[in-house]
């Protein structure tokens, strides 16, 4: 009988840092033939609820101009009905199929919500694959990436079924320009020639969403004009459903530009807002310091069109947060005290390092600062961080991607987990059981993470991309590190992790731009792209990296 503890839990979503207005979950452990609970999160109490099981595919539920689901409820699927009670769950109890999984095979999970107006939201596609017996093994498949992504330096990149043909294609930010590597195959084409009208000069950051409410995904993009190197107000780009994609809006503010992104439903009407920040001190709108800016989408709630975008004014003067103290470098939103909303972590650095913060959201969009209590206290040089539920107790962890040039492992707060259902959203650095607190020479400077279920054992595992350093012994250091999650497969607890060794080819030392893991040739398992932004010495490392997994 194959259980839920061998089974992976594989979201597939180009967003895995944003929370979505529906939300399912699966809790088990549950044998197949016997009950699974599911649990779809809405804050429209008493709307129509769907639960979608089957195969992967394309289901038209609802009609023309509606999003398709992703799962194939007929056959040997099911889809139940139900609506959203008034503690915003509809939680049936679902029996798994009858007969074995093969490793590898998939059964593909999604919820959607039916609104007052008569749309529908859905949830990311969630797959239950039923796990291999052995540990991921990984292959060199930079052969299916372009040729320019071997002379082009590489920062963020970003995976979504662009152009709805049922695989994921790649948008990738190069040094002056942006990439579209369209998916044939498994093989990455570049298609990028007229494809980002309004898109000029130096990109620092965008983030993918469905920004109007038509079912395919619109881009928002931050960075700086190419012939005078100021900044440029952001600009959202609107896809028409093929991948093509036509200038949209910019957004004035008086943050005047950003140098990060990044979009959710941060007051819970279905629609999507936009998060900017600025990397560097700055002040706005006469003596007002100003470090954060926020775009609330004129749907839902605003009762506007669908993807214009007005400035929320009340967070731009919260200067409990909003403020320059330190430089910002980045932020991520996730749902840290389960209450139904996305929170705000901000990403801090300055010459001592800088402290950073944690901005509670009341479910209506109204944040207030939380960092001084419920974050430890440490004065890091942080970049990108990433939320996910590393112990897999339902409430979000977090990692910071710091620097130990100056402050060591044993004074940083790297990997911090959630104190949980007894006090959530309060988070404490991990011990040395759970995360290596010793120095690692090839991990000094931390650029950027990634984390997924890279060997489909039901836990989310970790993948650290640094930047090239000197290490001590004279050599250069710096490229990816896996740390594999000790529960499940490994048979330790969950939350708890080893390096792998091995990982990357040894002496492929860069500064990594970005990285995300995703299921790039849909066979199940999830792939790894490490984009390269050149090397200390040698400014001519910028070949992109893609690794394949082999676990299916």
């Amino acid at each position: 009988m194959t259980t839920l503890a061998s089974l992976s839990l594989l979201l597939l979503s180009p967003q895995t840092q944003v929370v979505e207005p529906v939300q399912l979950r699966l809790d088990g452990p549950a044998r197949v033939g016997e009950l699974l609970q599911a649990r779809v999160r809405s804050q429209q109490v008493g709307a129509r609820a769907f639960l979608a099981v089957g195969p992967a595919g394309s289901f038209d539920l609802a009609g023309a101009g509606q999003p398709l689901f992703g799962v194939l409820p007929f056959g040997s699927g099911r889809l139940f009905t139900g609506k959203i009670g008034a503690d915003g769950f509809y939680a049936p109890r679902l029996p798994l199929p009858s007969g074995a999984f093969r490793p590898g095979q998939r059964l593909a999970w999604q919820a959607g919500v039916q609104d007052s107006a008569g749309r529908f939201h859905l949830s990311p596609r969630i797959d239950l694959v039923a796990e291999a017996d052995r540990a991921a093994s990984w292959s060199d498949g930079s052969a299916a990436l372009p040729s320019i992504l071997s002379t082009e330096a590489t920062t963020i990149p970003h995976a979504g079924d662009f152009d709805r043909d049922g695989d994921l294609d790649l948008i990738v930010l190069g040094e002056q320009t942006v990439l579209y590597l369209e998916n044939q195959g498994g093989q990455f084409v570049d298609r990028s020639a007229g494809r980002f009208p309004g898109v000029v000069g130096l990109c620092t950051d965008f983030d993918v969403a469905d920004l109007d409410g038509d079912a395919d995904l619109d881009l928002v993009f931050v960075g700086r004009r190419a012939s005078t190197g100021d900044w440029q107000n952001p600009i959202v780009l609107w896809n028409d459903g093929t991948g093509q994609f036509q200038l949209g809006p910019a957004l004035p503010s008086y943050l005047e530009n950003g140098s990060r992104v990044v979009v959710g439903d941060i007051d819970g009407d279905a629609d999507q807002d936009v998060i900017l920040t600025i990397g560097g001190q700055h002040s706005g709108g006469g003596s007002s310091a100003q470090t954060l800016a926020l775009f609330r989408n004129q749907a839902g709630l605003q009762g506007g069109v669908a993807g214009e975008f007005v400035e929320d004014w009340v967070f731009a003067n919260s200067r409990s947060f909003n403020h320059d103290r330190a430089t910002v470098t980045g932020a991520v939103l996730g749902d840290v005290d389960n209450d139904g909303d996305l929170d705000l972590f901000v990403s801090k650095t300055g010459s001592q390092g800088g402290e950073n913060d944690l901005v509670l959201n009341d479910g209506s969009g109204a944040f207030t600062s939380a960092g001084s209590r419920q974050l430890p206290g440490f004065s890091d040089k942080s970049g990108a961080a990433i939320f996910e539920d590393f112990d897999g107790d339902g409430y979000l962890d977090l990692y910071v991607c710091n620097s130990h040039w100056t402050i060591g492992p044993e004074a940083s707060g790297d990997l911090l987990m959630n104190a949980g259902a007894g006090a959530p959203g309060y988070f404490a650095d991990a011990d040395a059981t759970r995360f290596p607190d010793a120095f690692d020479d090839n991990l000094t400077i931390r650029n950027y993470a990634v984390a997924g279920d890279v060997d489909g054992d039901g836990d989310r595992d970790l993948i650290v991309l640094p930047h090239e350093f000197m290490g001590s012994q004279g050599s250069l250091v710096g490229s990816p590190a896996l740390f594999v999650n000790q529960g499940g497969l490994q048979g330790g607890s969950t939350g708890e992790f080893r390096e792998q060794p091995g990982f990357w080819a040894p002496g492929t030392s860069f500064v990594a731009g970005g990285g995300l893991l995703a299921d790039l040739d849909g066979d199940g398992d999830l792939d790894l792209l490490a984009t390269s932004i050149g090397g200390v010495i040698q400014a001519g490392k910028v070949q992109d990296g893609l690794l394949m997994n082999q676990l299916f």
